[in-house]
């Protein structure tokens, strides 16, 4: 084929090219040409620039969009976490939605503070907003005000005997983990002490848990 190689340009009219509101054009750490312009990073390639050069990324984001997308090789439709590329002033993160695994979790959470996952998006954090020439960075983020959360254990039902080679254990020690997920020094998990015979009440094979 004489032709192969060879690119033909294609001229787009200007009225449909004013209709474009976002271009994609490969990451350079300094910016592209045009606000509108935005970059698409697979998942592998924003780990390494949070861990190289994380003030230019974190500054990059404040001028235009990053998308990032699921590595080629999750044939099983898996999912990384959206978390720490949030963090770090990305605005779009593809998962496979059709996994409902705990990324996806952590993606319908985050969108609960706006109305849901079907309102479309949430603001940054104040630090990504900043409009200082030397951006904020997340790892130098210190401990802010903390937030009290309380929880109050309501009760636990239809918790089934377990069945191990013919062996049935009728009595159950519950307990509840707590886990928060953020920043690095956000994250945290708390599991609470297991409920014995004392601190439950038996209510025709319902357990409800009492303990604090």
């Amino acid at each position: 084929n004489m032709n192969r190689g060879l690119k033909k340009k294609i001229k787009i009219v200007d009225q449909l090219q004013q209709l474009l509101s976002m271009i994609t054009e490969s990451y350079r750490r300094h910016g592209l040409t045009s606000i509108f312009s935005s970059s698409s990073l697979v998942e592998s390639k924003i780990d390494k620039l949070i861990k190289s050069e994380e003030e230019a990324l974190v500054q990059f984001s404040k001028n235009h969009f990053i998308r990032v997308y699921p590595s080629g090789i999750r044939v099983n439709s898996s999912n990384f976490s959206p978390v720490n590329i949030w963090i770090y002033g990305c605005q779009l993160v593809a998962l496979n939605v059709q996994t409902p695994d705990e990324p996806m979790l952590y993606q319908n959470a985050k969108f609960q503070e706006n109305g849901g996952p079907s309102c479309g998006y949430v603001l940054k954090p104040s630090y990504l907003q900043s409009e200082s020439p030397e951006p904020i960075l997340p790892s130098q983020l210190c401990e802010q005000l903390a937030c009290k959360l309380k929880i109050t254990i309501i009760s636990g039902q239809q918790l089934r005997p377990i069945k191990d080679q013919d062996i049935v254990f009728d009595v159950l020690d519950p307990y509840v983990e707590v886990s928060v997920k953020g920043h690095p020094k956000d994250c945290l998990l708390y599991t609470s002490d297991a409920a014995d015979d004392l601190l439950c009440v038996d209510l025709g094979g319902r357990r409800i848990l009492t303990k604090k």
